[in-house]
């Protein structure tokens, strides 16, 4: 009883809008309903009082009326009791003071029933200004533990359920907001929140599935920018999120590998501890805890061997991706080449050529190891797009990377010279080592022989025809007419890309490789020369001048017009340049 009165107390001192006039009246009344001995009408005036504006003044006058009132409703009962024992004799006596008695007892209860109810809807109406409060100050898990603690109380049913849907439609509103700041942890919070209300749950639903969507296509792309950590810590968000552990453990995965590769060991340990715990693989946790001690290359032994017991599918398509091995066995043979010059037979020898021109995929991976600035997209794309903007010595580079990662035998051997003709320009020795069993670039002979399908040498890699209604080459075609409205082009054919497209787009050529002709320009090993059968004496595997200005580029690009496709044709760049038209590929002997 004390504490449904101090809250009653408490709501009637918590707020007022009638003013001390009024409520002077009133408080005049219930003191004259009080003087007559109307206890009940008293204590409604008093109650009245409730909304006043007190003073101190009233605030004494009405706390001692109340404590009189109370001190009568008692004493009444005293003396109702009093008077059952003075004719217990007299039955009629005592059934009349047991009805006193139960009256002044009804009265009490009813008074208290009514203060209790009154405290209660004080207490909700302070409760739900104090989420409105935190509502617009942004605070929304007080306001929802306020509007939780309202909900309890069992009164103002109908104001509490309006608090409820407007927090709820407040918390995805700023979801929203934060999506599109991209602050998903707080996105995250705030949809939970809602979802906690349970008065929208379709809303709450498509919003779960929006930043799920969202998670996912940005963690993919940090993945391919590279960016590890930013794409770690939206599958951190997603854990909270009512997704497919698969969807989580499948990206953590990919970053994984790409931790591994990049030989930030540590964090890929962690990652596959991680997803072996969700997959309860004891026997991979406990694989993963001997990590600790050994050497780094027994270190990178364990990951991969971990990742190929966890996920070997995944792992194999991870690894095509980042680190593709598929080579193509160029037979030798004879041909033709010299262009402009004549010509002059040559003889090539067996060699391995990558099958696809080197995606971004590989490089970026490539650059994260070394940390250095991956090459620029110019926003066409990453991924599985041939890499573009990637001068000669960036590419021996990636190519002594990858023989070191595999364990082969560099090809190359780099020296360190000072700048050249340009600011940060490089004329760097580099020897080759034609023996050697690593990555390489091609020389353009092997080039040539490749491209021409051996020793048919056709004019274009898929064949002597200009394309028509099959699709085998990424070329100046309708396509880029609508954005080089006055290129030169093969007419009637569209390849479906303006600009560069994914490495292995098309139809592969009579050796099962692809891009060949069109998609980008590849360096090659030679520097240039224009006779070149004046320079290559040694017509077996000729490997070009001792040296030059330039490096030779073979195979055209995605806006090279028809006389650019062919086969034959020869281009030349300072091995400095990049360019949105240049890559390369692989060979290896």
């Amino acid at each position: 009883m004390k504490k449904t009165i101090f809250l009653f107390l408490f709501c009637l001192t918590s707020a007022g809008i009638v003013d001390a006039q009024d409520c002077r009246s009133i408080l005049n009344q219930a003191k004259a309903a009080y003087s007559s001995g109307n206890l009940k009408q008293a204590l409604k005036k008093l109650q009245d009082t409730e909304i006043c504006d007190i003073n101190n003044e009233l605030r004494q006058e009405r706390q001692t009326l109340q404590s009189n009132i109370f001190k009568a409703i008692d004493d009444q009962r005293i003396e109702a009791e009093n008077n059952a024992r003075k004719v217990q004799d007299s039955e009629k006596a005592t059934q009349i003071a047991l009805r006193a008695v139960r009256i002044a007892y009804d009265s009490l209860h009813t008074v208290l029933e009514d203060l209790e109810k009154s405290s209660a809807e004080c207490a909700v109406r302070l409760l739900l200004a104090e989420v409105e409060r935190s509502q617009r100050e942004l605070k929304f898990d007080v306001a929802v533990e306020k509007v939780k603690t309202a909900k309890t109380l069992g009164v103002l049913t109908d104001s509490v359920n309006a608090a409820y849907q407007n927090l709820s439609e407040a918390l995805l509103r700023n979801a929203a907001e934060d999506l599109q700041r991209k602050q998903y942890r707080y996105a995250s919070a705030k949809i939970k929140s809602a979802g906690e209300l349970n008065v929208q749950p379709e809303s709450v639903a498509a919003a779960n599935r929006e930043l799920q969507h969202i998670l996912i296509k940005n963690a993919r792309l940090d993945i391919m920018n590279s960016d590890y950590g930013a794409a770690g810590e939206k599958m951190n968000v997603m854990d909270n999120l009512s997704v497919s552990p698969d969807t989580v453990a499948a990206i953590r995965f990919e970053i994984a590998f790409c931790y591994t590769e990049t030989d930030r060991l540590d964090r890929a340990g962690s990652l596959l501890d991680t997803i072996a715990r969700m997959r309860n693989n004891g026997e991979m946790r406990d694989l993963l805890s001997t990590l600790a001690g050994k050497s780094h290359k027994e270190q990178l032994q364990v990951l991969r061997q971990v990742r190929q017991q966890l996920d070997p599918e995944a792992n194999r398509i991870l690894t095509d991706r980042y680190l593709n091995s598929a080579f193509v066995q160029i037979p030798g043979g004879n041909m033709s080449i010299g262009g402009t010059q004549g010509g002059c037979p040559v003889s090539v020898k067996p060699f391995s050529l990558a099958s696809k021109e080197l995606t971004f995929f590989e490089y970026d991976l490539f650059c994260s190891a070394t940390n250095r600035p991956g090459p620029a997209d110019n926003d066409w794309g990453r991924g599985m797009r041939p890499a573009i903007n990637i001068n000669w010595y960036d590419a021996v580079e990636y190519c002594n990377w990858r023989s070191r990662k595999e364990g082969l035998q560099e090809v190359y051997t780099i020296g360190k010279n000072s700048g050249g003709t340009g600011s940060g320009a490089r004329n760097d020795e580099v020897l080759c080592n034609w023996s050697a069993n690593g990555y390489r670039l091609p020389t353009e002979t092997e080039w040539e022989f490749a491209a021409g399908n051996g020793g048919k040498q056709t004019r274009y890699s898929w064949g002597e025809e200009s394309p028509a209604d099959q699709q085998v080459g990424n070329v100046a075609d309708e396509t880029a007419r609508t954005k080089f409205p006055g290129s030169e082009i093969f007419t009637a054919y569209t390849d479906g890309f303006v600009y560069t497209a994914p490495a292995g787009s098309y139809r592969p050529n009579h050796f099962g490789l692809y891009d060949m002709t069109g998609n980008v320009l590849e360096w090659c090993w030679d520097w240039y020369d224009e006779n070149y059968c004046r320079v290559n004496k040694n017509r077996t595997d000729p490997q070009g001048p001792s040296s030059g200005t330039d490096r030779i580029m073979r195979g055209g690009y995605w806006l090279s017009p028809p006389k650019d496709c062919q086969v034959s044709n020869r281009f030349f760049s300072n091995p400095n340049t990049r360019k949105v038209s240049i890559g390369f590929r692989l060979a290896k002997n």
